[in-house]
């Protein structure tokens, strides 16, 4: 099983990575600590993790969208 990995950084960077692992199972929970890694870094704007089988199948794909901070509003 495949992962690709696209995470686009808030300086407007990209990150790519491709990695291959023995079963499915791990490439899950490979897919799983990649996704929860970006939510939890500053630095990320948005990530993209898909699962291919050897032919091309896509298995599974999710996306993180990290939200668009909000201005703190004074009470009067």
């Amino acid at each position: 099983m495949n992962k690709i990995n696209i995470t686009k950084l808030t300086n407007g960077e990209y990150v790519r990575t491709f990695l291959a692992y023995e079963t499915r199972s791990a490439a899950e929970s490979a897919m799983h600590t990649e996704m929860a890694s970006a939510c939890i870094n500053p630095d990320v704007a948005e990530c993209c993790c898909t699962l291919i089988d050897d032919n091309s199948i896509i298995v599974k794909q999710d996306k993180w969208i990290a939200e668009a901070p909000t201005e703190a509003t004074e009470e009067e």
